[in-house]
């Protein structure tokens, strides 16, 4: 089984409810799949980020000005948020 990775992209002020929503989905789907999906935050730098609602959020990745140097074949899916 090969993990499909999902980057869903945060910033400053990002919806909570955008970010929760297909992290949730991707793994209820992992119930149904064969091959699961690997859900990651990806940010431009490591510092926490503060949702509109407040909460904090810390990215899995930071992309430094371009999200997709993280995935030269294009095997990577990309919710931005």
């Amino acid at each position: 089984m090969v993990a499909r990775k999902v980057a869903v992209v945060i910033h400053e002020g990002v919806q909570a409810l955008d970010v929760a929503g297909p992290l949730d989905v991707f793994n209820e789907a992992n119930s149904y799949v064969a091959d699961p999906y690997e859900t990651l935050l990806i940010a431009p730098s490591y510092a926490p980020v503060r949702a509109s609602n407040g909460m904090q959020m810390v990215a899995d990745l930071d992309y430094a000005g371009d999200p997709r140097a993280y995935a030269p074949d294009h095997r990577f899916g990309y919710c931005w948020s």
